[in-house]
């Protein structure tokens, strides 16, 4: 017989399990390393999130949700992780980029116990084409030097761009994550796709600037879970007013029906299903590490009706999905046209899965 692991505070361990061929109930903020070995993972709720230790920012990096088709791992023993960060903050993007720091200023949640590390120095503006080149069929593509990373001390973020070409030569390069944490300026490499035998010569410059501000913030520990978005305080390093917003992994845990529309059939049911959450005001160009961070999934929550054709509800059943913060745009679906639309508020919070974990 399966046995269930989970609860608050209590972690499975490789001890506890042998042949890793079990059930766990992984709480909200939970994670679990996977130890040495090839695994199928699979996950009733999707909540679950494969993760890997990226050394260059310090933090562990989603690689995707775990689903209920099996995930096949082949794990070192520290390199994988499997992490419910449902309810708990995941990530933060800088709203102002303050000024005048010469060191990492500190970084406190209001809520959550959740653990952060400020990066400044200098990120990519823009890159300049110093020789187009010629000859080239496809775009080369463009990868820069990462910055000294977590091992030397500060985290930091790689900057991405691409290319565009003009009559087989490269005329210009954009940049689509500026990046964070560098000290010196990053090369610039050009590389052949591999179907372009031909092109040659293109070289490019990044130009930097940053210096001084708040490059970025990468949340080192998730915590444990809350039901609002927390706010950081950040203080220190020598320098003022750089601020950032929180990006959580919320799942929809009920709703409240102020106004229940009109429409509806009676005696029966609607899907609600909470909008994504646009993320806006980021002070610099870093989606990857910043308001990209999160795969935004929307929740299908099941709402009974009324004899009079709306909706009734404090609370609701079904998948709560993964949303930066409370959703407050909604679509519903129902049997019928709805007349009058409801007025509908959603509680969020953390919500545990159960992963079902098979070494082969």
């Amino acid at each position: 017989m399966a046995r269930i692991f989970g609860g608050p505070g209590v972690y499975p361990s490789n001890a506890a399990i042998p042949g890793y061929g079990d059930e766990m109930l992984f709480q909200a903020g939970q994670t679990w390393t996977l130890p040495a070995g090839t695994f199928l993972v699979t996950s009733t709720t999707g909540l679950t999130m494969l993760q890997s230790f990226d050394p260059i920012t310090g933090t562990w990096r989603p690689r995707g949700a775990c689903g209920p088709a099996p995930r096949m791992i082949q794990s070192e023993g520290n390199n994988y992780r499997l992490s419910n960060g449902s309810g708990c903050a995941v990530g933060a993007f800088v709203t102002a980029k303050g000024s005048d720091y010469t060191s990492a200023p500190s970084v406190l949640p209001s809520a959550g116990n959740s653990k952060w590390m400020a990066i400044i120095g200098q990120n990519v503006t823009s890159v300049s084409v110093t020789n187009g080149g010629a000859s080239y069929v496809y775009p080369p593509l463009v990868v820069f030097d990462a910055p000294p990373g977590f091992p030397s001390g500060m985290p930091g973020f790689i900057a991405t761009g691409y290319a565009t070409l003009t009559s087989g030569a490269v005329s210009s390069i954009t940049v689509t994550d500026q990046g964070a944490g560098y000290s010196a300026i990053p090369n610039v490499y050009l590389i052949n796709d591999p179907r372009d035998t031909t092109g040659y010569g293109a070289t490019a410059t990044a130009v930097m600037g940053g210096t001084g501000m708040l490059n970025g913030i990468v949340c080192t520990d998730h915590g444990t879970p809350v039901t609002s978005l927390p706010t950081l305080t950040i203080s220190g390093g020598g320098g003022s007013s750089g601020a950032a917003t929180v990006i959580a992994d919320f799942a929809v845990t009920g709703l409240t029906v102020s106004g229940g529309g009109t429409g509806f059939p009676a005696s029966s049911a609607a899907i609600v299903e909470p909008i994504a959450v646009p993320l806006t005001g980021a002070a610099w160009t870093n989606p990857t590490m910043e308001t990209s961070i999160l795969l935004q999934r929307n929740a299908k929550l099941v709402v009974p009706t009324t004899s009079g054709n709306a909706l009734t509800a404090t609370g609701a059943a079904g998948f709560g999905g993964s949303y930066p913060a409370a959703p407050t745009a909604y679509g519903v679906q129902t049997s019928t046209l709805i007349t009058g639309s409801p007025t509908i508020t959603f509680a969020v919070g953390g919500q545990p899965d159960t992963i079902l974990i098979a070494q082969i």
